[in-house]
């Protein structure tokens, strides 16, 4: 038996050259990479300062837009604990204006609901608050 290696072909040598010779490159953030800010230089001098001005416009942008979002949400948290606040307030007026006039069962029911929504309100939102602030303790030390 005779083993015969043939020499290698044209083809095999072309792709073992272009997978020596190809890379890749990646660049990610607001602004081109500074080999591409050469590049823009070049067509026209005053390009990368364009580039910077508008990326520092966009970048104003965006913290205006969080900004607002932020105060949007305090205000919505702000009128809900004031409706919060109105409603407790009432019903616990009306239940004390129900034992007042002698309609004891009913006016104790009403002061009670009040009392367990204002507790369950306080200790739901306590939770919910822990449980943020875990969050965002574990979100930074997954940064870091």
């Amino acid at each position: 038996m005779t083993f015969r290696i043939s020499p290698p072909s044209e083809e095999r040598i072309a792709k073992a050259v272009i997978q020596q010779i190809s890379y890749s490159e990646f660049y990610q953030g607001p602004l081109p990479s500074p080999k591409d800010m050469k590049g823009y230089q070049e067509i026209n001098p005053d390009f990368p300062d364009r580039i910077m001005q508008m990326t520092e416009k966009q970048l104003d942008h965006k913290i205006a837009m969080e900004q607002k979002a932020l105060n949007a949400g305090i205000q919505s948290a702000l009128r809900g604990q004031i409706i919060a606040a109105f409603l407790f307030l009432t019903v616990l007026g009306v239940g004390t204006y129900m034992i007042y006039t002698g309609k004891d069962v009913g006016g104790w029911s009403l002061v009670f609901v009040a009392l367990v929504g204002v507790i369950t309100s306080f200790a739901l939102g306590t939770a919910s608050s822990k449980q943020q602030k875990n969050n965002i303790s574990e979100n930074q030390t997954e940064d870091s």
